[in-house]
């Protein structure tokens, strides 16, 4: 094993987490509460000021499904003016951490990683799945609306510098194995292939892989049993450093 389990309480003294929140009203009766950016970030390089990060190069870019729980550790006045505009402020304010970051936590710290960058599907907050597919699904096909997910044609320019990263990092995939999802996952792997081309690189994707699916699919980080979870985090860093 090249890997043990850490509890949370330490991944907390080495990492701090920070998040971009907003809120969008569709609507007058259709709105959410969104988030595009989350930054894992070591206590030893972490700035002064929370938005000086997002100019910072990650070790690695990691997209999930959604951000989940994940919430601001204090209550802010973010407005939910109605709008359909794709543009997003800028905001990082310091974030609650949830069990699935502590996830990707653990490959950073097997990595030695400093940075990880954490985008999403969707920027839909939800904790619940079933409850996150029925918003999305809604917003698509009863309001046309797909600036949920950076991976939409309009938020291309917010997609590129999202993915803006050290030399060689790698795209970290752990979107879930949910065909509910081929949409959004269709989307992405178009989207992210159209920024590669645009940056003349090749990325490196690693993820641990529910074969024979189409499209293809990854495992989420946080599956159901305690076994698995601890599985998840030893194949992911053993792709990876088979790789270095």
């Amino acid at each position: 094993m090249l890997t043990k389990f850490i509890a949370a309480a330490e991944l907390k003294q080495q990492f701090a987490v920070f998040g971009n929140f907003y809120d969008r009203q569709i609507t007058p009766k259709m709105s959410f509460s969104g988030r595009n950016l989350l930054e894992i970030i070591a206590h030893d390089i972490c700035p002064l000021m929370p938005k000086d990060i997002t100019a910072m190069l990650p070790c690695a870019i990691m997209v999930m499904m959604n951000p989940g729980s994940s919430r601001p550790l204090e209550a802010g006045s973010t407005s939910a003016s109605l709008s359909h505009q794709a543009d997003i402020d800028g905001d990082l304010v310091a974030a609650k951490p949830d069990t699935t970051q502590y996830q990707v936590m653990r490959v950073m710290h097997y990595m030695g990683w400093q940075h990880v960058r954490v985008i999403n599907l969707s920027d839909i907050r939800e904790a619940k799945s079933p409850l996150f597919i029925k918003k999305f699904h809604q917003l698509e096909a009863d309001y046309n609306y797909d600036l949920h997910s950076i991976f939409a044609p309009k938020r291309t320019k917010e997609l590129e510098l999202a993915l803006r990263r050290k030399p060689n990092a790698p795209i970290l995939k752990g979107w879930g194995i949910s065909d509910k999802l081929d949409l959004l996952i269709e989307r992405a792997e178009t989207a992210l292939q159209l920024a590669a081309q645009n940056s003349g690189q090749i990325d490196r994707v690693f993820g641990v892989q529910k074969l024979d699916l189409t499209p293809i699919k990854y495992f989420h980080p946080l599956p159901t049993l305690q076994k698995r979870k601890n599985q998840w985090v030893e194949n992911m860093v053993k792709q990876l450093k088979l790789a270095e």
